[in-house]
């Protein structure tokens, strides 16, 4: 059985620096996810909230925890613990967990920086 699913999301972030090597997140937006499946269709609209902390732990490994909370058709809260290792400063990779209370999501994942 397929599933496609695509989800949109517009979002204001915030980040801000402390003198400690970590800092505090926030991002608040809207979220339009739709789903396409062999029982039906489906589309939604809402918003989005989350806090974090971010920090680099050594110039090459940063860590970073937030508590999220999205609200679709049901509201969902969730935990994000993740890491990036910066092979260069333009690549990294990293590791996502995602805790909520149905489902949990473990994303492997890799950046490219255009700066």
């Amino acid at each position: 059985m397929w599933q496609r699913s695509q989800e949109e999301s517009k979002r204001l972030s915030c980040k801000q620096p402390s003198r400690s090597i970590l800092s505090n997140t926030n991002n608040r937006g809207y979220v339009n996810a739709s789903i396409d499946n062999p029982g039906g269709d489906d589309d939604d609209s809402g918003f989005a909230l989350s806090a974090g902390t971010r920090g680099m732990l050594t110039p090459q490994f940063e860590i970073r925890g937030s508590v999220n909370h999205i609200n679709l058709d049901d509201s969902d809260t969730y935990l994000e613990l993740a890491g990036d290792y910066y092979f260069t400063s333009r690549f990294s990779a990293g590791l996502s967990l995602e805790f909520a209370g149905d489902t949990d999501v473990i994303t492997i994942g890799g950046r490219w920086y255009f700066r």
